[in-house]
């Protein structure tokens, strides 16, 4: 049987508009990840997550489901509350690392190309 990333390599090769897609969505996608990785790396549930933000569980869930898009506001209290930081640039998309590290878990680069 085939693993999820095996099935999605062969659909980027065989489909063009659908590889088009995922590198269009990639940044946003990954946004997400390192949001959950970032909340879990702190021991955090969704509720307690949102309990520091001031909101509810389900804004969270939505927000790490990608069903709702924060605004900048919200990204600079997750950076505070998760020890994080988004960086965006010309040539890369999206960045999302913990302060003073160069590599780690949390640090994707993705570039629009």
């Amino acid at each position: 049987m085939k693993t999820h990333r095996q099935v999605i390599a062969e659909w980027e090769k065989t489909d063009p508009e659908f590889a088009e897609a995922r590198r269009e969505f990639e940044p946003e996608y990954e946004l997400r990840r390192a949001l959950v990785r970032a909340r879990v790396a702190r021991g955090l549930t969704q509720e307690q997550l949102a309990e520091q933000l001031g909101t509810s569980q389900s804004a969270i869930a939505r927000l790490e489901k990608g069903t709702w898009t924060p605004r900048v506001n919200t990204l600079q209290r997750l950076a505070q509350v998760l020890g994080i930081e988004f960086k965006i640039t010309p040539n890369v998309a999206l960045v999302v690392s913990r302060p003073g590290r160069r590599h780690g878990v949390l640090d994707r680069e993705h570039s629009r190309a």
